[in-house]
């Protein structure tokens, strides 16, 4: 990193890392990649990916499947959400592709009687899955040739 690289290539850098030392690497990158310098970094971590990218691309046999912001990805597979809730000290967990409808819904049957309440995305390493198993499908695939069919 000396001389400030216009370009930074990182392949697993925090493989072996206890927590500390990794959010201090998290928290250098970031300041890295605020002066301007683009980070290229491969990780198996989604989390760490998560965090880090801005954009991130997902391979699979060899192949670019996908390639996007974290949300971006996940909006794209339409995965389930988590939204756990308690009414009058009874638990609840439901999972929904529509999280927000379904909390309004909630509300107005339950309204103030709905405490605890949480909804969990899915995560990157969800998304991940899914799109590998559809590339493994061939779904992937067939989007993408139609994708560039359609450009020419």
């Amino acid at each position: 990193m000396v001389g400030r690289p216009d370009l930074l290539f990182l392949d697993e850098p925090t493989v072996g890392f206890d927590p500390a030392a990794r959010r201090e690497f998290h928290d250098l990158v970031h300041r890295i990649a605020d002066d301007e310098t683009t980070v290229l970094l491969t990780t198996h971590d989604l989390d760490e990916a998560e965090k880090l990218a801005d954009r991130i691309v997902i391979l699979a046999g060899g192949q670019i499947i996908a390639n996007g912001s974290a949300d971006a990805l996940a909006a794209r597979m339409a995965t389930s959400a988590e939204v756990r809730w308690t009414v009058r000290g009874q638990r609840f967990v439901h999972s929904t592709t529509e999280s927000t409808p379904f909390v309004r819904d909630l509300f107005a049957q339950h309204g103030d009687d709905v405490a605890d309440l949480e909804v969990r995305r899915a995560t990157l390493e969800d998304t991940y899955m899914a799109l590998v198993r559809e590339a493994e499908s061939g779904g992937v695939v067939a989007a993408a040739s139609q994708f560039v069919e359609g450009a020419r």
